[in-house]
């Protein structure tokens, strides 16, 4: 018995070593909302942990406003890296130039192996109450690290699945036009731009404008081949009368383009026509209306909203 008692002693003593290459330490980030960023890192805090992923170029390469699935290799330039401090840390032991020293660094793991898998989807306003409105006020980017592999200072330590959680993006689209001036190439070509962004409308049927009063409104349905309306992005400010040229210009560069969706409504164009003067002085001016126009780019959409006042324009 006391030999058997010996054996189970010896046993029990082995199986409680803290073996550095078994050891799992339990970490999480997904129950914290959203990761905040600077430059290339993106990271998250959890009382004194915090979880780092570094990616080249990510607002140009990962976390791009584009609705979609991408998955990034964890390699050389592309990092995850788990940290544990002596205090719950800051943005400055992460943003700062250099890093704060404090609270000091209590141990550090590195990814060696492993993908990051982002799924982006748009976040869109509230509706507005009247019109029914809505805009795209962001992107969120859930991030999920797959097969992941990280080197601890003794031993490595693996998951499946691991969720890092959310990152927001913000987008800079200024619409609505209301408030900058409808200009005209022609009656068939018409656009209202502000500093990066322009709503053209293109093919136009030429005799919305014709050179009559209304007693009703002209009405067209809109598509995207005649009446064609879009909704464009460049990457720099547009020069003006750019959509005038007859030859397209190189520069700025066009990055995102939104076309009519007439799926779930027909959107349509409106003219209602005044006049001032008499004889050879009369003045028309064309007021234009668009009506439950739904904009979409990839698999996202907006909605201007039930009636959406574009502008004027005047003709002879």
């Amino acid at each position: 018995m006391k030999k058997f008692l010996g054996i189970m002693a010896v046993l029990f003593g082995f199986l409680s070593c803290n073996d550095g290459d078994v050891t799992v330490k339990s970490i999480s980030f997904a129950e914290i909302e959203n990761a905040a960023s600077c430059g290339d890192l993106v990271y998250k805090i959890n009382g004194t942990d915090a979880m780092i992923i570094k990616i080249t170029n990510a607002t140009t390469t990962a976390f791009i406003n584009t609705v979609g699935v991408r998955e990034i290799a964890i390699t050389g330039t592309t990092k995850v890296i788990y940290r544990t401090y002596s205090a719950t840390p800051s943005t400055d032991n992460f943003c700062g130039v250099p890093p704060a020293a404090t609270p000091s660094l209590a141990e550090e793991w590195t990814a060696i192996g492993g993908t990051i898998q982002i799924t982006t989807t748009a976040k869109k306003s509230t509706p507005n109450a009247t019109t029914g409105a809505t805009s795209i006020i962001g992107y969120n980017h859930n991030i999920i690290l797959k097969n992941i592999t990280f080197q601890k200072p003794v031993g490595t330590q693996s998951y499946d699945t691991f969720v890092f959680g959310n990152f927001t993006t913000s987008t800079t689209l200024t619409y609505p036009f209301s408030s900058s001036a409808l200009s005209k190439c022609s009656t068939t070509k018409l656009y209202s731009q502000i500093d990066k962004e322009a709503l053209l409308l293109d093919n136009l049927d030429p005799t919305l404008f014709a050179n009559a009063v209304t007693t009703t409104p002209r009405v067209a349905n809109l598509s995207n081949t005649t009446n064609k309306l879009r909704y464009l992005v460049y990457n720099g400010t547009l020069p003006t009368a750019y959509f005038c040229n007859t030859t397209t210009p190189t520069t700025p560069t066009l990055t995102e383009s939104w076309e009519v969706d007439n799926t779930t409504t027909q959107a349509t164009i409106e003219v209602t026509t005044t006049s001032v003067g008499s004889g050879t002085n009369v003045v028309y001016t064309h007021k234009i209306y668009l009506k439950k126009v739904n904009l979409k780019k990839d698999n996202i959409s907006f909605y201007l909203g039930d009636s959406y006042y574009l502008g004027d324009i005047t003709t002879p």
